[in-house]
């Protein structure tokens, strides 16, 4: 054990410590520099500002490693860009991401003249606040967002931001975020009113969390007036949140970035800088991830990652799954607390939580009943006088034994609240841990009233892990009472939860109820298909896990519809079936809120899986990105049919896929329709027609094309014999529909001529 080890001294804390690029870090934030705002700011006022916590940060501003920006997508913007980086034999994500320095993303709030709003996504633990923690950090130095006087960091789980939020009133708001420097006096109206008159025009919001922000006040408050610009409509804005929670936010946003977590580079370089002293372990552990990819992707979250890195530089056996990964850290934790505490004798080799100490036991099973109780209210953070009420053995913070983490909040007459938070996944653990104690009756209850909620699905994946599926109760409820199968029919009829309980039953190794899972009637037809559910992160684990780990090899489809499955969500399925070599012949991604991040993916997806026809109908601008391309000029692309409508594909990129269509002689079918192409598209779609050989099926209706280019293109097919639906406009007139169905019999008395058998039929549709 190291002295200069932080999870000896800080718990939970020390994750973020361990994670830190030592280049980078900075011990304390000097409120003096922080202060960025003018003498001449405030007439009356000067130097009346304090970014609220920027003085708590101590040594946490910095961006992780891991937090990878990814290309982001600004409004209206084609990008062609390719990496010159060699591409190996499977894609993985550092070849389709591209990253991008912090710089580079906050530029157009510098730069543009008009408001600009950064939207940035990712999972749960992957850095979001973090790097919202840097940002403000920056602008303190003067590095970043120089144009800006005042940048407000706010945190949306704070309870105080959310209360005041309700008022509605600008004045109020910043009584809670703002105070005179040295007097103590609150913001008078000339504060608030300034704002107002300059519109928010030199100042940058920074919410973080909207997911944690309660959903009747992300419909109603005084943060969506900011949001949406009806208050200070001027301001910057820079919002982070899940992607469950920002839909709403995309129509706001002009610049949206994605936070990956680590790449497969980074994790190397990561394991490497760690446990540097000990090069053994860093090929025992490469090697590990290597053997164990369902670890491996749980790695990508810098959280994780630097769980593992620390388990394996203590000496502690890896973990097969994510429970043991959370059972093994917990432990850990709790005796390092332990030993510092002054009880010696207690071993840094506990691994099992049932090994505990009788006083530490009682203590966690305390804020184990705590997490469920908060996790059912989707509460993070609590008062220390919470946590006494129902955990009357915790007196001070530090008897939580690490797994508290302190957070501070500026609250209202200068007063400084301090919260203790409890990590969303130590909560879904400790929740699981506490049911598995509980009496079978109250037990039962519990899996009667939660098992279905997606809420909990994470946390009875813990569950299961804890219990190997074996509790009384569990049994009774899983099989209704029916013992001669261990699975209900209900259950075994429902594709979420046999994905899920595959994962969980693969993972505690019970092969017998894995292969009834997989040889249930539901996939006897080898098809995924989920048609408008939301799906979480870890919905998308399971798909993939099952996909990954069943003895199904080959599928014929696998269906997201309306699933808000996001680009993260599509790196994960990407990377799960390309490394597997899993065969799925038809791709449907329909209206999942996939962008250009996710081109590079699907392509990759096409031609390592065979997959015969994609439907990726109504994302965003998806098809902007030439890299999307890929997939049809690949010479192993097995690739016919490819439906992209609405998808706001310009004429720049119809144009570009239709070159590569016309050196080709594989799709069958297309359809572009919905889109932003115009009459300058149609003359390449007419040179592709005249030389293509392939192409049966083609629709380009609900474009802006004139009758003239529609006619370019019907005249080009006089020496095509292969097309035979062609849909257009609806909007033309009866006399232009009657002549373009005359040059449509000019066309097939030319193919009769020819001794062609095929005919082209012109269908009109809106």
């Amino acid at each position: 054990m190291e002295d200069d080890d932080p999870l000896y001294m800080t718990g939970i804390d020390g994750i973020n410590q361990l994670a830190k690029p030592s280049s980078i870090m900075v011990n304390e934030l000097n409120i003096e520099t922080a202060c960025r705002v003018e003498d001449d700011a405030w007439p009356d006022h000067p130097k009346i500002f304090i970014p609220p916590l920027l003085r708590y940060y101590e040594g946490q501003h910095y961006i992780q490693q891991g937090t990878s920006l990814t290309k982001s997508i600004q409004k209206g913007s084609v990008s062609s860009e390719t990496t010159d980086q060699p591409v190996p034999k499977y894609h993985l994500q550092e070849e389709f991401y591209e990253t991008r320095q912090l710089d580079e993303i906050l530029n157009p709030l510098d730069k543009s003249s008009e408001p600009q709003f950064i939207l940035i996504e990712g999972p749960p633990g992957i850095g979001k606040s973090a790097l919202l923690q840097e940002i403000s950090y920056r602008w303190s130095k003067k590095l970043v967002l120089t144009n800006f006087k005042f940048v407000l960091l706010i945190h949306l789980r704070d309870p105080i931001v959310q209360q005041t939020s309700k008022t509605h009133s600008l004045h109020n708001f910043l009584q809670v975020l703002c105070k005179f420097k040295g007097d103590g006096r609150q913001p008078d109206i000339a504060f608030s009113s300034h704002f107002l008159a300059h519109k928010g025009k030199d100042i940058v919001f920074l919410f973080d969390g909207f997911d944690e922000f309660p959903s009747d006040l992300r419909e109603d408050s005084l943060i969506v007036d900011i949001l949406t610009r009806q208050v200070l409509p001027k301001c910057g804005l820079i919002v982070s949140s899940c992607p469950f929670a920002s839909e709403i936010l995309y129509e706001e946003a002009t610049l949206t970035v994605n936070i990956v977590g680590f790449t497969e580079v980074e994790r190397k370089q990561f394991v490497q800088q760690a446990l540097s002293k000990q090069p053994h372990k860093v090929k025992e552990l490469t090697q590990y991830l290597d053997d164990h990819l369902s670890i491996s992707c749980l790695c990508s979250v810098p959280f994780n990652m630097a769980v593992l890195v620390y388990l394996c530089k203590q000496g502690v056996p890896f973990p097969s799954n994510a429970t043991q990964l959370y059972e093994r850290f917990l432990c850990l934790t709790i005796t390092h607390h332990l030993s510092n505490l002054g009880n010696s004798h207690v071993s840094d080799t506990i691994s099992d939580l049932a090994d505990l100490p009788e006083s530490c036991k009682m203590i966690v099973m305390q804020l184990s009943k705590l997490a469920l109780v908060a996790l059912s209210n989707k509460k993070l953070i609590f008062t220390l006088d919470e946590i006494k009420s129902s955990c009357p053995d915790i007196t001070v913070a530090i008897n939580g034994f690490g797994l508290l983490q302190t957070v501070q909040y500026l609250g209202l007459a200068e007063e400084t609240v301090t919260f203790n938070f409890i990590h969303f996944s130590i909560q879904e653990f400790l929740a699981a841990y506490y049911v598995t104690h509980l009496p079978p009756d109250e037990e039962l209850t519990v899996l009667q009233d939660k098992f279905e909620n997606h809420l909990y699905n994470n946390m009875f994946s813990f569950y299961i892990t804890l219990t190997k599926g074996q509790r009384q109760s569990f049994k009774q409820f899983l099989s209704k009472g029916d013992y001669t199968f261990a699975i209900s029919d209900k259950f075994l009829k429902n594709m979420f939860i046999c994905l899920w309980l595959f994962r969980c039953f693969y993972e505690v190794g019970d092969e017998a109820i894995c292969n009834l899972i997989q040889n249930a009637k539901i996939f006897q037809d080898k098809l995924l298909d989920f048609v408008s559910p939301y799906l979480t992160m870890y919905d998308v684990e399971c798909i993939t896990f099952f996909l990954m780990h069943s003895s199904h090899k080959k599928w014929e489809m696998l269906s997201l519809y309306e699933s808000h499955i996001q680009d993260h969500g599509l790196w994960m399925l990407h990377r799960g079936l390309v490394t597997n070599k899993i065969t799925i012949r038809g791709l449907r991604f329909y209206f999942n809120g996939l962008t250009q991040l996710s081109s590079s993916s699907i392509s990759d997806l096409v031609i390592h899986c065979e997959v015969e026809w994609l439907v990726i109908n109504g994302n965003f601008t998806i098809g902007e990105d030439y890299n999307l391309y890929k997939m049809l000029s690949h010479p192993s692309s097995r690739l016919v049919r490819l439906y992209m409508s609405d998808i706001k594909l310009s004429s720049e990129a119809a144009i570009a896929l239709f070159t590569v269509i016309e050196k080709q002689n594989i799709l069958q079918v297309l359809s572009i329709s919905h889109n932003d192409i115009t009459d300058d598209t149609c003359v390449v779609i007419a040179s592709a027609l005249r030389k293509n050989k392939s192409l049966i099926r083609l629709a380009i209706h609900g474009n802006t094309i004139s009758v003239e280019a529609s006619k370019q293109i019907i005249q080009a097919l006089n020496v095509n014999n292969m097309l035979e639906e062609f849909y257009i406009p609806q909007y033309y007139s009866k006399d232009v529909k009657k002549e373009i169905k005359s040059l449509q019999e000019d066309v097939n008395e030319s193919r009769q001529s020819r001794g062609c058998p095929i005919k082209l039929n012109i269908s009109f549709y809106q």
